[in-house]
């Protein structure tokens, strides 16, 4: 009998465990893509602001498929610098998606 509830101890540990590790990786990878993408939307904005009154049709219409890719990747490029060091993939939400991964 007691090796049985020492059997789903060590199982639920394990689970924790794995969880723990998904989350760390998950941040790992998706953090540095994130910066990645919201410095891509910095120097757009910055590019944009700059130049504005300048800019032709085309080029207004690549800015706008930019702004558009950005936002379907999470990044919304609106505020100062500062919000650009919030990272949605802060170790809650890491663990969050790790948890999600492995129950589905």
């Amino acid at each position: 009998m007691c090796s049985g509830k020492l059997q789903t101890a060590l199982l639920v540990a394990g689970y924790f465990v794995y969880l723990l590790v998904g989350a760390a990786v998950f941040q790992a990878l998706e953090r540095t893509a994130e910066k990645q993408e919201k410095m891509a939307a910095a120097q757009m904005k910055e590019a944009f602001l700059q130049n504005f009154t300048q800019l032709t049709v085309a080029e207004m219409e690549q800015f706008m498929k930019n702004l558009i890719e950005a936002i379907q990747n999470g990044v919304y490029p609106v505020g100062n610098e500062s919000q650009f060091e919030e990272s949605n993939w802060d170790f809650s939400n890491s663990f969050f998606f790790a948890g999600t991964v492995v129950s589905t």
